[in-house]
Order: structure tokens, then C-alpha cells, then sequence
């Protein structure tokens, strides 16, 4: 943004926290950048709430998530755990963080969760993970955020995503990582 001749203007959680009026004055024809639950908290306080996206649906019927992911509770998964490594995360966004299960005594944290519905995810070796960002359809950048950049994602697969997911938001971001194999 500065590169583009946008004026930056820094602000704090806190500020945004000492302003629960709604009045913050950065709020009118300003974009913001924070992390999602900074980003939370500006929805709510201009009591703007967009739709929580995990999975589209689409991506369970054509069956293009290279993985297989079952949706549980918090109390039926820890209930049914057999000690198989798999990946759990809320079906919430970001109302715990998703978090690798190897063995009964990973469930440990998960006690301090409340029931709710959770993703469960078979176990995938992932060497890189990158942020794609969409704008009217059309990728327009991707991110590096965890592993090796030097791998990157097999971006036909990645348009062929964009390419069918008909329903969606203006902007969106989807999240793909690249395994051990070389699948995105």
C-alpha cells in the first residue's frame, strides 16, 4: 500500500478495545490490515458481520481436497480417539487454533475447549503452505506463510478451485499447502 501512495496508519488492538461506541476515526473509507481476530472486533464494533468460509461445499462433492476430512464434536472425537496422528480445527473460525494429534496425550488440550463441532482431517506430511488471495475471480497474489518457499503450489489446481467455486464472495483467500509427495 505504501508502494501505491497509500497513507499507513498504524493503530492498536487497544484502541480499537477503548472504542466499543463504534466511533474510531479511521473507520470511514479506510482499509484495514490485522489478524483475524483484530479484524473480528472492527466487524463488530461496525456491527458488520461477513460469513465464516472454511470449506465450500463443492469441495466435498468433487472430491478435490486430496484429503479425507470428517466433520466430529469435540466430545465424540475425543471419545472415539484410536491414537491415529490426524489434524483437528473448529469448524468456527479461529474459535481454537487447529492443532496435530499424534497420540492420546495431545487431547489434553482439547479439555479446555467447549463441545463444538471440529473439523477432523487425515494426518499429511506438509513441507510448504501458501495463501492465495482472489479478487472477482481471478487470483491476483500468493504468500508464502509456513514451510519451504521454494515450493510452490500447483496453480492449475489453484484456478481450477477459482474456476468452480461459482458461489463465491468478491475476495476470498484459499489456503493450499504442498505435501511431502508433491500434491497441492
Amino acid at each position: 500500500f505504501e508502494f501505491l501512495g497509500f497513507n499507513l496508519i498504524p493503530f492498536s488492538k487497544y484502541e480499537l478495545l477503548m472504542r466499543q461506541d463504534g466511533w474510531f476515526p479511521y473507520f470511514s473509507r479506510n482499509i484495514f490490515v490485522a489478524s483475524i481476530d483484530t479484524t473480528q472486533l472492527i466487524f463488530n464494533i461496525l456491527k458488520k458481520y461477513p460469513q465464516d468460509i472454511d470449506y465450500p461445499n463443492f469441495l466435498f462433492e468433487q472430491n478435490l481436497l486430496s484429503r479425507k476430512i470428517d466433520v466430529s464434536t469435540v466430545d465424540i472425537f475425543k471419545r472415539d480417539y484410536a491414537g491415529e496422528k490426524c489434524f483437528v480445527k473448529p469448524v468456527k473460525t479461529k474459535s481454537f487454533d487447529g492443532l496435530p494429534i499424534h497420540s492420546k496425550e495431545h487431547l489434553k488440550f482439547l479439555d479446555s475447549v467447549p463441545d463444538q463441532c471440529v473439523y477432523v482431517s487425515e494426518h499429511i506430511d506438509i513441507i510448504s503452505e501458501w495463501r492465495c488471495y482472489v479478487q472477482k475471480s481471478k487470483l491476483i497474489h500468493t504468500s508464502n506463510y509456513s514451510g519451504d518457499f521454494k515450493i510452490a503450489p500447483d496453480y492449475r489446481y489453484v484456478e481450477k478451485l477459482i474456476e468452480l467455486y461459482t458461489d463465491s464472495p468478491c475476495c476470498y483467500t484459499i489456503d493450499v499447502c504442498i505435501t511431502k509427495d508433491g500434491i497441492t
